[in-house]
Order: C-alpha cells, then sequence, then structure tokens
C-alpha cells in the first residue's frame, strides 16, 4: 500500500489515487452468519449495527473504545473486522471493506503467473471480469495479515 512518511493510506480507484484516514467511531465487520451478527451487536463498546451490503456491516463505537471494540470483536478465530476508511478531510464519504477486491493484472500474465501471485498475498481468485484477460475479483483471506485496501496496494506496487 502507498505510505508515505505520514503512514498515509491511499485507495486505487483507477489510475486516480485517494488519501485516506480511519474513520474514528465506525469500523467494518464480516459477519456472515446470524451467530456472528449478534456477537458483533453484543460486542462491548459497540453501539449500533447496520449491514452495509451482504454480510458486511458497520459498527458505530466511541472513538476512545474503536480499537478496543475491534480487537474483542477478532478474539473469536478467523472473525475479520477492519478500520473504516474516509476520504482525507472528508466527514461524510466513508469506505466500509469487505473480503473482495478487483485486481489487474499485466496483459501477459499467464494463469500460473496469477496464482503465485495470489498465493503469495494471501488472496484466492474468485472470477475473471467478463470481457477481460487481465482483471480478476480476489478474495482476501486471513493469510494475508492485512486488510483489503492494503493488499489491493501492495498488488499495485508490484505489478
Amino acid at each position: 500500500m502507498p505510505h508515505d512518511k505520514l503512514n498515509r493510506i491511499t485507495l486505487l480507484r483507477g489510475k486516480h489515487k485517494i488519501r485516506l484516514e480511519k474513520a474514528s467511531t465506525v469500523f467494518t465487520a464480516l459477519a456472515p452468519t446470524r451467530a456472528e451478527r449478534q456477537r458483533l451487536e453484543q460486542t462491548k463498546w459497540v453501539s449500533r449495527v447496520k449491514r452495509v451490503a451482504g454480510h458486511v456491516f458497520k459498527a458505530n463505537v466511541s472513538a476512545q473504545h474503536l480499537d478496543e471494540a475491534m480487537a474483542r470483536f477478532r478474539s473469536v478465530p478467523h472473525t475479520v473486522c477492519h478500520h473504516a476508511y474516509k476520504p482525507a478531510g472528508s466527514s461524510a464519504t466513508r469506505y466500509y471493506l469487505s473480503d473482495q477486491i478487483i485486481a489487474r493484472f499485466t496483459e501477459g500474465a499467464t494463469p500460473s503467473i496469477v496464482q503465485s501471485i495470489c498465493s503469495a498475498t494471501g488472496v484466492r481468485p474468485l472470477r475473471q471480469l467478463p470481457g477481460t484477460k487481465s482483471i480478476f475479483v480476489l478474495q482476501v483471506s486471513h493469510k494475508a495479515g492485512k486488510n483489503p485496501v492494503k493488499v489491493a496496494n501492495d498488488l499495485a506496487r508490484n505489478e
């Protein structure tokens, strides 16, 4: 992920780079089962849970307890949550992370090269976008050890 000396994070959208900041009172949680959603709702310091899309939920917390609430939710193995992000200086726009990213590989990348890069980065190719030879939807696994924005930026940096 592109970081400057101030540890800024960027979201790559096409050829545009959007500088991001962590949202201070909300985080993203993946809760594909009812039990996981209930556990999220009962996590200490979580005041409100709302579905963003599919099994992606946003959890509202007070700023002073954000990291503690995330750590509590993550305390069960293979439970996934990430900081939510916003464009630097924005008060309204939020980016809630799922476990999927879209990545474009170089035109000459063979299936074995794509698979090798994916394995090394902790992602799994789900599907190739129709009408393209090099654009894939990838699923970020816990093996990546980072959130999907950081994984996407690592992939972009290594293209």
